[in-house]
């Protein structure tokens, strides 16, 4: 969880450097406060309280093994931030004029993290094993998954 939380926090970090580099204009400190708030804390909140409920309800296999998805964690999270980003442009072009700025952002990093979470992450069934997948029911005695070798004693 730490892992694709500090993924997505890099690339919101990104965008917000980029929305400062490209606005070419003196910033005031609470502007600058407000943009940091906006774009890049509220969306990363927003994505870990996501993914948290998604997990409360639908425990997968890809947050519970550390050592095997050490790189898979990361590369979700900066998938999940790039889709907040695309769909944080998409919806301030149309809904701009409507809808309040945190509002629009809030319903894109929640869309787009359910949407890398539960597509991207494979189901934990209970009774197998967290790293390949095999049925351990009848290995509980060995402490090792007779498949891969993982210990999950």
């Amino acid at each position: 969880m730490k892992r694709f939380t500090a993924a997505y926090l890099t690339i919101m970090l990104a965008m917000l450097v980029a929305a400062f580099v490209l606005s070419r204009r003196a910033m005031s400190g609470e502007l600058i406060a407000m943009y940091a708030l906006v774009i890049c804390l509220l969306p990363t909140v927003t994505a870990w309280g996501t993914t948290r409920l998604i997990l409360l309800f639908r425990p997968m296999r890809e947050f519970d093994a550390a050592k095997h998805y050490s790189i898979y964690l990361p590369i979700l999270g900066i998938c999940a931030a790039v889709f907040t980003i695309m769909l944080i442009s998409a919806q301030a072009a149309f809904l701009k004029n409507w809808l309040p700025d945190w509002l629009y952002v809030l319903s894109a990093a929640v869309a787009a993290t359910a949407l890398v979470v539960l597509v991207g992450c494979n189901r934990r069934r209970p009774g197998c094993c967290l790293r390949c997948g095999y049925d351990i029911t009848h290995s509980l005695a060995t402490g090792r998954c007779p498949e891969c070798g993982w210990c999950f004693a």
